[in-house]
């Protein structure tokens, strides 16, 4: 863990769930449906058939959303009410700002007074993702030159990061911020040397202990855990700090 630092030019971000609440912004997209009278198991139905094309890539965004939600309508010989849609579009304008997760802002300025290169790497419609951007400010850290979109749910992110870096990339030198364990041991696995620092979502139970013990167990040095950005940022800064000491700079109290 001593080391993790070492080395770093570069740093990595995920969208969803890492930087911004994107588990928020499916809850106004099942609001959409439960107030045109679905159940709230209905509604998460109707977001699961959206999310995917048939072969499997990333195809959520809130107008497809919106397709899907009135094609059910219309089989039940019901339309799609106007107002609704405008009343729950006009809560998210509302609340947009609060869907970025508290330390964001200031985990990227930090990098960038370190001299640390940030990206951002996004599973998602490109023009979806650009729009939850702009809602909450990141657009003004992340344009297409530092920014990758990728809509393959498996082995997106690996070619995202060859992407970024190169067909040879092998992981040194880059941290990357990402939210999932199976995710990151994948990538971890992929990169022998990449570090990772993983926001854990304590109501996310698709992950349960053991599995979370496992990961940081077997990628010990390799991977930071914290529940929530502020958490990984305040040990971010112990490793960046850890880094000058040890290569003579002074160090900050």
């Amino acid at each position: 863990m001593e080391n993790i630092m070492s080395g770093v030019k570069n740093v990595v971000y995920d969208l969803d769930d890492t930087l911004i609440d994107a588990e928020r912004v499916k809850w106004f997209f099942r609001q959409l449906a439960v107030r045109h009278g679905f159940t709230e198991k209905q509604a998460q139905e109707i977001y699961k058939q959206a999310r995917n094309e048939e072969d499997g890539k990333i195809a959520i965004t809130d107008e497809r959303f919106l397709q899907f939600l009135e094609e059910t309508l219309g089989r039940q010989g019901k339309q799609l009410d106007n107002e609704i849609v405008e009343e729950v579009f006009s809560e998210v304008e509302k609340e947009k700002e609060k869907l970025l997760f508290p330390g964001a802002v200031e985990l990227i300025e930090f990098c960038k007074q370190q001299k640390i290169e940030n990206s951002l790497l996004s599973l998602g419609v490109k023009e979806w993702q650009k729009k939850k951007m702009g809602w909450v400010g990141l657009d003004k850290f992340f344009n297409d030159k530092n920014t990758v979109f990728t809509v393959e749910e498996s082995g997106g992110k690996r070619e995202a990061l060859q992407k970024l870096f190169g067909k040879d990339f092998a992981g040194k030198g880059v941290v990357l911020f990402n939210d999932r364990p199976d995710e990151s041991g994948e990538l971890l696995d992929a990169f022998p040397g990449l570090k990772i620092f993983v926001r854990r979502d304590t109501g996310d139970t698709r992950h349960n202990e053991e599995v979370w013990d496992g990961f940081m167990k077997k990628y010990e040095g390799r991977a930071v855990v914290a529940t929530d950005l502020r958490g990984l940022l305040e040990k971010f800064k112990e490793y960046v700090e850890s880094k000058e000491c040890r290569s003579g700079d002074s160090c900050r109290r």
